[in-house]
Order: structure tokens, then sequence, then C-alpha cells
């Protein structure tokens, strides 16, 4: 089967990454000023001051949705046109619509939630309960903007004629939000990414994703492997530097990787070990009664 033309990978990698970059920067934007907002708010107990808070961090996060999903429409059909040679439209996605129909204020009034039940059940100190929920905010973000990038790559790609499938591209060179926000340097990404790497999904279906989740997508031309998949290729490369920096291919350890993709009621497909499963209604129903 031929390869992509090295001039095509070239460009493709080119695309991924500028693109990568720019939606790490919302999202490293984003996640900052609603932690910060998080952080010194102090009206936990007051139903008027949660409702006016969780207003201000929704109408700051769909913005930064909007953001993404803008430049991912830029990226997507400029990386479409550069594999198949058409041109596609752009799709049109509702924002306030990506958490499965529920509201971004309802999603962040949780964090109020979280706070009273910590500081009724954990022996925490007060900076302690508030560093919880200030992490769980930067994950609600990183996740809604995720779910923009995600609706927007999927409402471009099916309005091509020509492309059908696609593949996540891992990104090694993107640091995540908890590195990044500590100083580190970028890391490798997590094993969940690296042991799907070489999945391939239909157009219709969603990409499964996780939270901090860093990775692009391309698109595939005819076959998977084939000319018009420059994403195997980035691919390659990389999981080539991964296991160089890991000392080999790191068969034994990645082999201990399951990974499973379960449906998750409002963010849908997600990436998860297969080990951890969410709890139904039945079963948070029959754990509170024990």
């Amino acid at each position: 089967m031929p390869r992509p033309d090295p001039a095509l990978v070239a460009e493709s990698l080119a695309l991924v990454q500028a693109q990568a970059a720019a939606r790490w920067e919302i999202a490293a934007i984003t996640q900052a000023s609603v932690r910060a907002e998080v952080a010194a708010f102090a009206g936990w107990y007051s139903s008027a001051d949660i409702s006016s808070w969780v207003a201000r961090l929704a109408k700051m996060t769909r913005a930064s949705q909007r953001q993404t999903a803008s430049s991912t429409s830029a990226f997507g059909l400029r990386l479409l046109r550069l594999v198949s040679g058409r041109q596609a439209s752009r799709g049109r996605v509702d924002v306030d619509r990506l958490w499965g129909g529920v509201p971004l204020e309802s999603v962040y009034a949780r964090l109020a939630d979280d706070y009273r039940f910590l500081r009724a059940t954990e022996p925490l100190s007060d900076d302690q309960v508030l560093e919880r929920v200030v992490q769980r905010a930067g994950a609600q973000t990183d996740q809604a903007l995720t779910l923009a990038m995600r609706a927007q790559w999927q409402a471009d790609a099916e309005r091509s004629p020509v492309v059908s499938l696609y593949r996540r591209v891992i990104h090694p060179e993107v640091a995540t939000e908890a590195s990044a926000r500590d100083g580190e340097a970028p890391p490798l990404p997590c094993g969940l990414c690296v042991v799907v790497a070489d999945r391939v999904y239909k157009v219709a279906e969603l990409l499964p994703v996780h939270t901090f989740c860093r990775c692009t997508v391309a698109p595939i031309v005819g076959a998977a492997g084939g000319s018009g998949d420059p994403g195997l290729s980035l691919n390659q490369a990389d999981l080539e530097r991964i296991y160089a920096l890991g000392g080999g291919t790191s068969a034994a350890v990645l082999a201990k990787v399951r990974v499973a993709v379960r449906e998750h009621g409002e963010l849908g497909p997600v990436l998860r070990s297969a080990a951890d499963e969410f709890r139904g209604p039945d079963q948070v129903k029959a754990a509170a009664t024990r």
C-alpha cells in the first residue's frame, strides 16, 4: 500500500502542531481565569451568590468554546483540503448543547455542592477543600473546551464528500494543564492515548476523549494506512520518540494499560482505564441505601 507523500506529512505536521498550540493557549488562559474566579469565591452557602457566580463562569467558558470551535474549524478545513484536495464547508456547532444538553451553569453549580459536601464530610482544612474544588473547576473547563473541539471537527468532516475515516494524533510536544501549571517540562502523552494511537474512527463516531486530552485529529482519504492517511505517519514518528525515551518498545508496560471506551451520559464516549466504571442510577441508589 502506498504511503503518504513526505511533503503531505510535513505540511500536515505543521498544521496539527499549530492547532495543538492554539488549542492549548485557549485552554490555559480559560482554565486560569476560571480557577481564579473559583479561588476568590466566598458565597458557597448563598443561592443568589452561586447563581451569579456560575453565570460568570459559564459566560467566559462559552466564549472560549466558540473560540476553540472557530480555531478547530480553520485548522480542520485546511487539513481536509490538504489531504483530499477538495473544499468543505464549515459545520455549525451550538456550544450550548455540548454537555449532553446540560447547561454549563448547572455543571459549574456542582462545584458549590462539592465544596459544601467536602466541608461537611472530610477532615480537610478550608484551603484543602478549596484546592480540590479549584482543581475540579479546571477539569470541567477543559472538558467543555474539548467537547467544542470534538463537535466542530465532526461537523466539518461530515460535510466532506471524500472523508469517511479519521484518527487521533498524539502530541508529545504539548504540555498538559497540570504540568504547565506546575512549571514542568512537557510530558509524554498519557498511556490511554498512546495505547489507542493506532485506532481509526468513522466520521459519524465521536472521538473518545478524556480530561486534559491534548490529541487532535487527522482525516483519512481512502484506506487507513494509505497515501491519504498522514496521521498514521505522524503518530508513528511520535511513538518512536516515546519508545526511545522509554528505553525500548515498552511493550511490557503498554501491555498493562487496558483501555476501554465508556459512554458517559453527558460527555459522550470517553477513554478510561478498563478497570474504571461509571456508576449508573441503580448503583448510586444501592450505595445510598447501604
